[in-house]
């Protein structure tokens, strides 16, 4: 009798413990998916828990690939809107720092005068105009589409400075991004426009601590490629063309960098140290065919479930500058370095279903996991002419993030008076 329930306690508890590893252990890999391994998942097996009416050939529907099995199948291809971008500081977040490093400079200085190539200091208010374009890159891997994309933003904005310790300011903003998927899998595009209040506060001589709190309303719109082929009856049947679609999202964003220069003479440098934090999210959408003719229909449009992403932030980093004297004017060269390292962003999971399936089942895969550690390095000069004329250009490039290159110039010309 002890026996038995020795053997008993023994058997509950070993299936106490087998429920509790099966609840702890981590997801089979076969759940880390990509998209077109979802896809393909999907669709493979005669699409089993996809329903459609039925029909004898492809002619442009979700029913018609599912109608008969298929012996054979290839993967569609693409991707959807999923939050392309990475970066943890906006360009208008950097152009709006410049900016208060350059209302520092001349609160410091007591001086009416062009105090940068995209500012003009009129006393203790002012204005300031800043553009900037970006190539990024993006290289193929398992859970990526290979993109490349283009972006051209400017930032207007005006500040005033409340007292000798504190500057306070509005910028507002706007952008476009353009791309493209590699092996003509498609194009996309995002509209950008939004605001940010910023303060600049200056508790002792050369220290600062610059805050920034921000919105952007976005606009998406992307066209990828699908296609899927399959081999039924002998007969090999081949999809292909386009699915199209738009939404919209909102980021939020708020920054604090502090730091403290040393002046030596003509040189000055000095350590840099920030936290950021956004929050992004895109609204749920529905594909269509492309141009949205009925006829244009693959029968592999999508409907997306509504996305959100945050980002916390840590920047440690170093800034130096020397000004020399030419007869033109002032010159001014200056470097930057920065490290960045990721808290929050993670590998995310995005659910979505055919747009066909009446049956509504949900489907998912999964983004790119993110680079914990990267950094940015900086370089770049000012012209001060003579009678306020005044004229710039930045370079900056995103360093040590595995398959991601960005390249950003910032160039133009300034009259103050």
């Amino acid at each position: 009798m002890r026996t038995r329930v020795v053997s008993t306690a023994v058997t509950c508890a070993g299936a106490i413990a087998l429920s509790a590893f099966l609840l702890v252990a981590p997801a089979p890999p076969a759940q880390a998916q990509t998209f077109n391994e979802a896809i393909k998942r999907a669709l493979d097996g005669n699409c089993a828990g996809l329903k459609g009416s039925a029909a004898l050939s492809y002619d442009g529907s979700l029913a018609d690939i599912c109608a008969i099995p298929a012996t054979s199948s290839g993967a569609s291809s693409g991707a959807g809107i999923t939050l392309l971008t990475t970066q943890q500081v906006t360009a208008e977040e950097r152009r709006v720092r410049e900016r208060l490093r350059e209302a520092r400079l001349a609160l410091a200085t007591g001086e009416t005068r062009a105090a940068a190539a995209d500012s003009v200091q009129m006393g203790r208010l002012g204005v300031f105009a800043s553009g900037e374009y970006e190539r990024f890159e993006q290289d193929a891997t398992r859970f990526t589409t290979g993109h490349e994309s283009d972006t051209k933003g400017i930032t207007f904005g005006a500040d005033y400075a409340v007292t000798s310790s504190l500057i306070l300011g509005i910028a507002l903003t706007t952008s476009r991004t353009t791309g493209e998927f590699d092996e003509h899998g498609g194009s996309f595009a995002t509209d950008s426009w939004g605001g940010m209040l910023y303060a600049s506060i200056l508790p002792m001589p050369n220290l600062f601590v610059d805050a920034t709190i921000g919105y952007n309303h976005k606009e998406y719109d992307q066209k990828r490629r699908a296609t899927y082929t399959f081999l039924r009856g002998g007969v090999l049947n081949i999809v292909d063309g386009f699915a199209q679609g738009d939404t919209g999202g909102e980021e939020f964003r708020t920054s604090a960098t502090t730091g403290y220069d040393v002046v030596l003479r003509n040189i000055t440098v000095g350590p840099r140290v920030g936290v950021s934090y956004t929050y992004n999210t895109v609204d749920a959408f529905k594909e269509h065919g492309w141009q949205s003719k009925p006829q244009m229909d693959t029968g592999l449009e999508l409907n997306y479930e509504g996305q959100h992403q945050d980002s916390l932030t840590t920047t440690l980093g170093l800034f130096g500058s020397i000004a020399f004297s030419t007869p033109i004017g002032v010159v001014v060269p200056q470097v930057t370095a920065d490290y960045v390292h990721e808290f929050l962003r993670d590998q995310r999971v995005v659910h979505f279903r055919f747009h066909e399936d009446f049956t509504r089942t949900r489907l998912s895969f999964k983004t790119e996991p993110p680079d914990r550690d990267y950094g940015n390095l900086g370089a770049g000069v000012s012209l001060v002419f003579p009678g306020g004329l005044a004229g710039f250009v930045n370079y900056r490039a995103l360093v040590g993030y595995a398959n991601q290159f960005s390249h950003t110039v910032t160039a133009g010309l300034r009259y103050g008076f």
